[in-house]
């Protein structure tokens, strides 16, 4: 391990390369990516990685798994002579425990503009009011640290999106998956019936859109009744062709031609 004969610099680039190794781990756990070890006397006595979902404890930070860690390997709730190297900007919470073991210095790699305790949100190392004070030095490897957490969210976000994808794209797969199930599908998801009276076309519609998503698709009670001329409808069908035909895929625009198609048959012959 390395000595207090190297140089601080080189020293605390040394030691953030093992705080991110314990960082990679907490990302094979799907944890967000940032570890944290404990050095006294120049060793590592103490590692911790992020892992609060997986331990269902919102204070499972790197920091504090560390502290716990060392504490429990010194005997003691103090750390004094102690050094705590952490891959990201601690947060208030992390900070407090730092400051109430009585850490010598804490050293960071990336800032954390949203929730950092060390000068990004605020500092409280620099409250003179607290009765200890801590010596903190930030950005040891920031590039890289910042680098594993953006790729992290990154391939987060994506995998959300594809997920989004496949989601939708099942739904209008099922609803589509072939030429006449899928507009008999659709005419189930909104089912009209026809037919003429005195006043004209009367059309009804029986079901919902949640009807596509059941295993037996039951024919329902009328919801709405709307009496409609059957010069009004010749200029509403055509418009609300168009719009199917212009939001939806190819076999949606056919089965609204075949649907168009054999309603003008059943009215108009």
């Amino acid at each position: 391990m390395p000595d207090g004969s190297i140089p601080d610099h080189s020293r605390d680039i040394l030691f953030m390369q093992q705080a991110l190794i314990q960082a990679r781990h907490a990302w094979t756990l799907g944890e967000v990516p940032v570890g944290a070890v404990v050095v006294c006397e120049g060793e590592v006595i103490a590692s911790g990685c992020n892992h609060p979902i997986g331990t269902h404890d919102p204070t499972a930070h790197a920091e504090i798994r560390a502290l716990r860690a060392a504490a429990e390997i010194l005997g003691n709730y103090r750390l004094p002579g102690c050094e705590l190297y952490v891959t990201l900007e601690p947060c208030v919470m992390c900070a407090g425990a730092m400051m109430h073991a009585r850490l010598a210095r804490v050293i960071y790699g990336a800032t954390d503009s949203k929730t950092g305790a060390c000068g990004s949100v605020l500092n409280l190392f620099e409250q003179e009011r607290l009765n200890h004070h801590t010596e903190v030095t930030g950005g040891v490897l920031a590039d890289e640290c910042g680098e594993l957490l953006r790729v992290f969210f990154a391939e987060r976000r994506r995998a959300a999106q594809l997920k989004r994808q496949a989601g939708t794209a099942n739904s209008w797969g099922q609803l589509f998956e072939d030429g006449w199930a899928g507009r008999s599908r659709l005419l189930l998801m909104f089912r009209i019936s026809i037919f003429s009276d005195s006043d004209g076309i009367v059309l009804r519609l029986y079901s919902t859109i949640s009807t596509v998503q059941e295993e037996s698709l039951p024919c329902r009670s009328p919801k709405s009744t709307i009496s409609i001329s059957g010069t009004t409808l010749r200029v509403i069908l055509p418009i609300l062709r168009f719009f199917w035909s212009s939001v939806s895929a190819c076999r949606l625009y056919r089965g609204l031609q075949h649907f168009a198609r054999d309603w003008w048959t059943a009215v108009f012959t």
